[in-house]
């Protein structure tokens, strides 16, 4: 089966490890999966080890994205201690 997993950006934080492990897993139990990561981050560790041997593409790699603005809205809103 083919799965595509989709991340809003590569933060070093609980949930882009958990969807790096499930689709390791995935991956051992013989399905095509593929990690989408809508931007990536200004953190200098972004799972690179990890992330070595799982397919996966970062839409924008400069750190922006035409989504950002609203979903920084919400989670201002929704999370403000999270913003930014």
């Amino acid at each position: 089966m083919k799965i595509g997993i989709v991340l809003r950006i590569l933060w070093p934080v609980g949930a882009q490890k958990i969807a790096i492990m499930q689709t390791k897993k995935l991956i051992e139990q013989g399905h095509e999966v593929e990690l989408i990561f809508m931007r990536d981050s200004s953190f200098s560790y972004k799972y690179e080890d990890l992330l070595r041997g799982v397919p996966y593409h970062v839409l924008s790699p400069n750190h922006k994205s035409l989504e950002t603005p609203i979903y920084d809205l919400i989670t201002r809103i929704v999370a403000p201690d999270r913003a930014g």
